[in-house]
């Protein structure tokens, strides 16, 4: 289940389902103008296969509305968080090893037309279990969380993960950065 939360109040608003097969939700992003929602899925505790799930939001990052539109195939084992670059033409996956795995998406944002680049970028100092991660506005810095670490890596070539430079590491206590 993903719920929706109102930020600048800390209000419950709504609780809605998108899992319909007993998978387990790892992680969500959102299309920029709010339109698409996608969910990572990891399937049943005895099988750890993933896939991708898109849903169309007929009100902007309003999960209320959601519509199923499709998924991936198999995605791999493992994965916690999907990002997208900025024209969605990539999708990226971390996931429970230290790689990034990438695909073109032959339709932007589409992720039932995506296609297999690079199985696994390896990323320096990246751990065994990142849990999500992202990239700034313009694809130049990328950002994983793992456990109560956050790493920032500079990227000479913008939404490239395999020019990722170690730039910053931040420690994290009881939900603080320190």
């Amino acid at each position: 289940f993903i719920e929706k939360v109102q930020i600048a109040r800390g209000l419950h608003t709504t609780t809605v389902g998108v899992d319909t097969d007993g998978d387990h939700v790892a992680g969500i992003t959102f299309h920029p103008d709010g339109t698409k929602m996608f969910a990572v899925y990891n399937q049943s505790i005895s099988n750890f296969f993933t896939h991708v799930s898109q849903y169309d939001l007929s009100t902007p990052f309003d999960i209320s509305t959601k519509a199923f539109e499709g998924e991936t195939d198999n995605a791999g084992f493992f994965v916690s968080d999907v990002a997208f670059n900025s024209d969605g033409s990539s999708m990226f996956l971390v996931g429970y090893r230290d790689s990034i795995a990438e695909y073109n998406l032959g339709t932007p944002f589409d992720v039932r037309t995506a296609s297999l680049v690079n199985e696994g970028h390896t990323i320096a100092g990246l751990g065994t279990q990142p849990k999500s991660f992202t990239f700034n506005d313009d694809g130049s810095r990328m950002f994983i969380a793992e456990n109560a670490t956050i790493r920032a890596y500079d990227l000479s070539i913008t939404y490239d993960v395999s020019s990722a430079v170690s730039a910053e590491t931040y420690e994290t206590t009881y939900g603080v950065i320190t």
